[in-house]
């Protein structure tokens, strides 16, 4: 069974076309977070107006010649430098955090490789486990 680390960094990946939506949507994963110390934030928008209006955010402008998510998130997790330990989540403007929160999110990853797969607008969340 996976080994809860508390400092294990966190990189948030956040792809958005509506930064004043995402600020709010930040704002409550934050709230919740037991700590904010081990967690990085990296944002995809498509146009530099509207990475102006994030100036307080490590942000990328991948162009708006791509409609959607896909784009950005692959914009993205190409830039991402994480060590293999580290915790990525693509997090959308959409999605309020499972009651878990971050903290819940945050494993060791020895001989497993674990996905936290939080379903939008239910109260379920699912653990899936594979071997690596």
């Amino acid at each position: 069974m996976p080994e809860l680390v508390p400092q294990t960094p966190i990189r948030l990946l956040w792809p958005t076309a509506r930064p004043d939506i995402m600020k709010v949507t930040h704002k409550h994963w934050m709230d919740a977070a037991h700590t904010s110390s081990n967690i990085t934030l990296t944002v995809a928008v498509n146009t530099p107006k509207q990475k102006e209006l994030l100036p307080d955010f490590d942000v990328i402008v991948v162009g708006d010649n791509r409609k959607g998510p896909v784009w950005p998130t692959h914009c993205l997790a190409k830039q991402l430098k994480a060590k293999p330990k580290d915790i990525v989540i693509l997090v959308s403007d959409d999605f309020m955090h499972h009651k878990i929160g971050i903290s819940g999110c945050v494993v060791s990853l020895r001989t497993t490789m674990v996905a936290l797969w939080l379903m939008m607008g239910t109260n379920r969340a699912d653990v899936l486990q594979f071997q690596s």
